[in-house]
């Protein structure tokens, strides 16, 4: 039967009673749900600051889990119902990075029942982790581009010169350059806000201290 958030917590107490004592409960009878209340408690009591605020992190990351794995004997949680969790997690839309943090999080149940004495496989081990599209953006400075924006500005081209000083120099795409508005920049000129991008998200991005006189220039001819 579905055992709720404030049962699991009383046998929590009880559990971590029982492990101080030597008597560790039957692993056959703790379900996930358990698992990470016991989890969350024990460091609580034994854990370090760093453990703690990790802690957050895979309380929040797990929230993803299903009530149906939730309520499964965690000794019996198999590679094939972790998939599932991580194809339906996948599936809300996040990043493949995000899939990865979300297997980490439940692999992290495990070592934790190894640290308290429990001998349970990590199923999560025979599973393999998602590829990461890690790639930064690289930017030039604007002086790297200045025989380019001198060609265009002697074309009188200059409204081309000053969306490749922009591109360049903070690497926002040239389909986002061009549909930029005057109120998509902060009037500090510190920031630009795209509110739609090709991941279909909204995204903030950083001016460089160099770009914003070219900036200003810019926002002075499209006002005027």
């Amino acid at each position: 039967s579905s055992m709720t958030l404030a049962q699991a917590r009383i046998e929590s107490i009880k559990w971590l009673e029982d492990l101080k004592n030597g008597v560790p409960s039957d692993s056959n009878k703790l379900t996930l749900e358990q698992v990470i209340v016991n989890n969350a408690d024990w460091l609580a009591q034994n854990g370090t600051a760093n453990q703690i605020k990790y802690l957050r992190k895979i309380d929040s990351r797990l929230k993803g889990l299903s009530r149906d794995i939730r309520n499964k004997a965690f000794c019996k949680i198999t590679k094939q119902d972790i998939e599932r969790e991580l194809l339906a997690y996948r599936n809300t839309g996040v990043t493949e990075a995000s899939v990865n943090r979300f297997l980490s999080a439940i692999s992290s149940m495990y070592s934790f029942m190894k640290t308290v004495g429990y001998d349970i496989p990590n199923v999560c081990s025979q599973i393999k982790r998602r590829s990461e599209n890690n790639l930064r953006t690289n930017t030039l400075p604007v002086e790297a581009i200045k025989p380019y924006i001198q060609v265009l500005l002697k074309d009188g081209n200059w409204l081309a010169a000053y969306s490749l000083i922009i591109m360049v120099s903070t690497g926002i795409r040239c389909g986002n350059v061009i549909a930029m508005t005057v109120d998509m920049v902060s009037p500090c000129l510190r920031y630009i806000h795209l509110p739609m991008t090709k991941s279909g998200k909204p995204q903030t991005v950083s001016v460089p201290k160099q770009l914003r006189p070219y900036l200003q220039e810019l926002l002075d001819n499209a006002i005027s």
